[in-house]
């Protein structure tokens, strides 16, 4: 595996800067505040069979980790190596895409049934105690799958099946928001739209996972959904989790082992491959110079005659390039 490491500088705190009128031999310094991740090249998840789909990270670096077969979610305090539960396992059944808002203090995923014996909804978490906020069910048949915020703070939700849902910044109502045969997938057992990303201008990216597309769909002036387009991405494959880095620039993960950067112009967009040699990456998420990967190894889970994945999960570090 291919990942880039940076050491963040150390400190160089002399006497001088805590000089007092008694002097500084005896005093204490004080404690060195968390900003952000811990410097490490990979964070080891709990357990031989977490199998997380989707990670966030609020604003002061916490990671966020959700396990799609226990229904589990860790977090990862800043500076720490040390997985924490924030929602125990088995209080959901499992746990798609993840997404943290700091603006509420709140933690949104997708509750999810690889089994389909319980509807997918959409549930919320307070961030700083993990406490249930609340509970938003969907008008059809859906597989809650990511999430994205607009500038208007609404919230997209991407469902496998073929559909964006839209909850309204406001509103305790999920609402389908655009249908399109470009955003199903091909196949009956196949996975359509997945990773989300709003483009922090007009725009909304959802990829498709198994029939390897990227479309992009305008956001009307009205807060429709405008008319969805297929991108033209030559080399994409399977691309799951996605984020966006600026108007025109995507990162994403490819199941077969990358983490991507999609540029697009007009209808067309280019595919440069950042790291390489990830074990079936399922998303990623973006803090500051850091991207952090998790590796779902959900080829195991889905097919077990496939083999036992490699333990431990991790999630994986790379650096802006």
């Amino acid at each position: 595996m291919k990942l880039s490491l940076k050491a963040f500088p150390l400190a160089a705190l002399a006497c001088g800067l805590f000089l007092t009128s008694t002097g500084c031999g005896d005093e204490t310094l004080p404690p060195e505040t968390p900003t952000g991740p811990a410097d490490v090249a990979s964070l080891e998840l709990p357990g031989t069979n977490y199998y997380p789909e989707s990670l966030t990270s609020s604003a002061d670096g916490t990671l966020y980790v959700g396990s799609l077969a226990t229904g589990a979610v860790v977090k990862f305090a800043p500076r720490s190596t040390s997985p924490v539960d924030f929602i125990p396992a088995g209080t959901l059944k499992g746990v798609a895409g993840v997404l943290a808002d700091d603006s509420t203090q709140t933690l949104y995923l997708c509750s999810v049934d690889l089994t389909s014996q319980t509807p997918s909804t959409v549930q919320s978490f307070e961030l700083g105690t993990g406490a249930h906020k609340a509970t938003y069910e969907f008008p059809t048949r859906a597989f809650c799958n990511d999430f994205a915020f607009d500038g208007q703070h609404n919230l997209y939700v991407a469902d496998t099946y073929g559909s964006v849902f839209r909850l309204a910044h406001g509103t305790t109502t999920l609402r389908q928001w655009a249908r399109d045969p470009l955003l199903a997938p091909s196949s009956q057992r196949g996975v359509g739209a997945d990773g989300i990303a709003w483009d922090g201008q007009g725009n909304l990216y959802v990829g498709m996972f198994t029939d390897s597309r990227l479309v992009r769909i305008p956001i009307n002036a009205d807060g429709s959904a405008g008319t969805v387009t297929q991108l033209d991405v030559p080399g994409l494959t399977n691309p799951d989790g996605m984020r966006s880095l600026d108007a025109n620039t995507l990162l994403a993960v490819e199941s077969g082992g990358q983490l991507i950067k999609i540029t697009v112009s007009g209808t067309t967009g280019t595919r440069v491959v950042l790291e390489d040699g990830l074990e079936e990456p399922t998303s990623v998420t973006v803090y500051k110079d850091q991207y952090w990967i998790s590796e779902g190894q959900l080829s195991h889970l889905l097919n077990p005659a496939s083999g036992p994945p490699t333990t431990p999960f991790k999630l994986q570090r790379a650096l802006a390039p």
